[in-house]
C-alpha cells in the first residue's frame, strides 16, 4: 500500500497529465479538428480525471486513518491517569456554542490559535478540490482540530439570541456606524461548529459573522423582521387571529353573562423553498497563490453572504409567494394614494403614518421603509411650518427617521415617482415573519470545472417568508397616481 506521501506524488504527476490533457483538448476544438480527434481527447481527458479522483479518495482515506490515531493520542492525553485538565462544565451560554475563552477553560493564546487553525482548515478545503498542495501550517491545523475535509458541510448559523443581537445592531445604528459596533459585539465569540459527512468540525468565527452579516447588510427587511429557525423544514402552520372588532362589555349586578364572539381565525403555513448563492468560481492560481491565508475565508464567505443577502431581500420584498416568499410589499395594505404620479408631497408622507391603526405605530420594529432614491425625494420635503420631516441620525449614531420613525433602505422596492409605483412602507415592520431552516450547506464542486482549472464553491439554504396579517393591517403602503 503506497504511502501518504506517495500518494500525493502520484497525485501530482495526474494532475500535471490532466492540465496536457484539456490543453490538447482545447487545442483541437480552437484547430477544428475532425470530430473523432476531439472525442479521443475528451475521452483521455476523463480517464485521468478518473485516475486523480481514485487518488483522492485514497488520500483522504490515509488521511482518516491517520486523524484517529491522532485523536486516540490526543485523548489520552485529556483523559488519561494524570490528566488535570479541569472537568468544569460550560456555564452561562444561551445557546449551544462553547463558551467564550475568559471562562478559564482555555486559555486566550489557545483559542486564538483554535480560529487560525479553523481559518487555515476553510483555505485547505478548497484547495482539496483544486489539487493544490496544501502546505504544512494546513497539515498542522487538520491534525490539531482532527478533522477530514469532506467535499461538503453545513455551518450552523448563530443561535436565535446570537442573531438578534446581530439584527438589533442593524436596527437600531446609522449605517455609518454598523461596521465598528459588528467588531466590538462579536470581538470575543466562540467558535461556531459545523457539520461535515464524517463528523463535526469547528471554522473560524469570522466565517459565520460575514455570512450572518452580508446576509443583513443586503436586505433591509431582514434587518427588522422577526426571524425564527427550525432544525427541519416541514410545513410549519402559523396561526393568526383578528379581534379588533371586539370589546367586553358592562353587565348589571345580578345579571346571567351570556354570549360570546369568538375573533377571526386564520393561519399562514411557512415552507422551506430552497436556494443558493449561485457558483463562486475560484481559478487554481488563486488558491495556490493565496498570500494572506486567514483572509481567505473572509473574501469567501463575504461573496456568499452578499448573494444570499440580495436575493432574500429581493423575495422578502415582492415575492408573489406560494412557490416563494410572500413579500411584505405584496402582503401590505394601501394606505395612501399620491394625488400625483411624480410627485410626494410631506402631507402625504404624513396621512401614510395615519393611516395605520395607533397599536401599529409603536414599539420596536415600528418605521419606514423605502428604495435609498426615494428617501433621498423625502428628505427634501418639509411641512407647513417649513421645517424637515427628515431627522439625521449621525450625530447620535442612529438610524435616520421621518417624524420620529426610523427609516429601513430596501433597494428592491419601487426607485422612482412613477405611476403604479408603491414608494413606501410603514408600519410595524417587524410583522414580517421569517423562517430559517437549519444551517447554510457548502458544497465545493471539484470535477465541474476541471476543464478551465477552476473550483466552484456554492452555498444552498431554505427558507419562507410572509406578513403576519390577519385582517388588521400591520403595514400599509403609499402608491404613486395611476395615469
Amino acid at each position: 500500500m503506497p504511502s501518504l506521501k506517495e500518494l500525493r506524488e502520484q497525485a501530482g504527476e495526474q494532475l500535471n497529465q490532466l492540465k496536457a490533457a484539456r490543453d490538447e483538448y482545447s487545442k483541437a476544438r480552437e484547430e477544428k479538428k475532425p470530430e473523432s480527434e476531439i472525442a479521443e481527447r475528451k475521452k483521455a481527458f476523463g480517464e485521468i480525471r478518473a485516475k486523480l479522483d481514485g487518488l483522492n479518495d485514497q488520500i483522504e482515506a490515509e488521511m482518516s486513518d491517520a486523524d484517529m490515531q491522532t485523536a486516540v493520542e490526543d485523548y489520552e492525553k485529556k483523559f488519561g491517569a494524570g490528566s488535570s485538565r479541569s472537568d468544569k462544565p460550560a456555564s452561562g451560554n444561551d445557546d449551544d456554542t462553547p463558551p467564550p475563552p475568559d471562562d478559564g477553560a482555555q486559555s486566550l493564546e489557545d483559542w486564538h490559535q483554535a480560529n487560525e487553525d479553523r481559518s487555515y482548515l476553510v483555505h485547505a478545503w478548497c484547495c482539496r478540490a483544486a489539487g493544490v498542495d496544501i502546505g504544512p501550517r494546513h497539515r498542522e491545523a487538520i491534525k490539531r482540530q482532527k478533522v477530514r475535509l469532506a467535499k461538503q458541510f453545513t455551518s450552523r448559523l448563530y443561535s436565535n439570541s446570537q442573531r438578534n443581537k446581530l439584527q438589533r445592531l442593524y436596527r437600531d445604528s446609522h449605517p455609518a456606524a454598523v461596521d465598528l459596533r459588528t467588531e466590538k459585539l462579536f470581538e470575543s465569540r466562540a467558535m461556531t461548529t459545523t457539520t461535515g459527512s464524517s463528523g463535526g468540525f469547528a471554522i473560524s468565527q469570522g466565517f459565520v459573522q460575514n455570512i450572518e452579516s452580508n446576509m443583513l447588510a443586503f436586505s433591509g427587511v431582514l434587518q427588522v423582521a422577526d426571524v425564527m429557525r427550525t432544525p427541519s423544514g416541514n410545513d410549519l402552520p402559523w396561526p393568526t387571529d383578528d379581534d379588533t372588532s371586539n370589546e367586553g362589555e358592562q353587565v348589571d349586578e345580578n345579571t346571567s353573562i351570556d354570549g360570546s364572539t369568538e375573533p377571526t381565525l386564520a393561519q399562514i403555513t411557512f415552507k422551506a423553498f430552497k436556494i443558493h448563492s449561485k457558483m463562486v468560481k475560484v481559478p487554481y492560481e488563486l488558491l495556490e497563490d493565496w498570500d494572506a491565508v486567514p483572509d481567505f475565508d473572509q473574501w469567501l464567505s463575504a461573496k456568499l453572504g452578499e448573494r444570499l443577502g440580495r436575493h432574500r431581500n429581493d423575495k422578502y420584498t415582492t415575492g408573489v409567494g406560494t412557490t416563494e416568499p410572500s413579500g411584505i410589499v405584496t402582503d401590505s395594505t394601501l394606505g395612501i394614494t399620491a394625488a400625483s404620479a411624480t410627485a410626494l408631497t410631506g402631507d402625504e408622507v404624513l396621512r401614510l403614518i395615519h393611516s395605520v391603526d395607533p397599536s401599529y405605530r409603536m414599539g420596536p420594529g415600528v418605521g419606514f421603509m423605502m428604495h435609498d432614491s426615494i428617501f433621498l425625494e423625502v428628505q427634501l420635503l418639509k411641512d407647513q411650518n417649513d421645517q424637515y420631516l427628515h431627522t439625521p441620525g449621525l450625530a447620535d449614531g442612529v438610524r435616520d427617521r421621518i417624524r420620529g420613525y426610523p427609516v429601513f433602505v430596501n433597494q428592491h422596492m419601487d426607485s422612482a415617482l412613477a405611476i403604479d409605483n408603491v414608494v413606501a412602507l410603514f408600519g410595524r415592520l417587524s410583522a414580517y415573519k421569517v423562517r430559517e431552516v437549519n444551517g447554510i450547506r457548502m458544497k465545493r464542486l471539484d470535477e465541474r470545472y476541471a476543464d478551465v482549472d477552476q473550483v466552484a464553491f456554492d452555498a444552498l439554504f431554505r427558507h419562507d417568508g410572509h406578513l403576519l396579517d390577519a385582517g388588521t393591517a400591520p403595514v400599509k403602503h403609499l402608491v404613486m397616481a395611476a395615469a
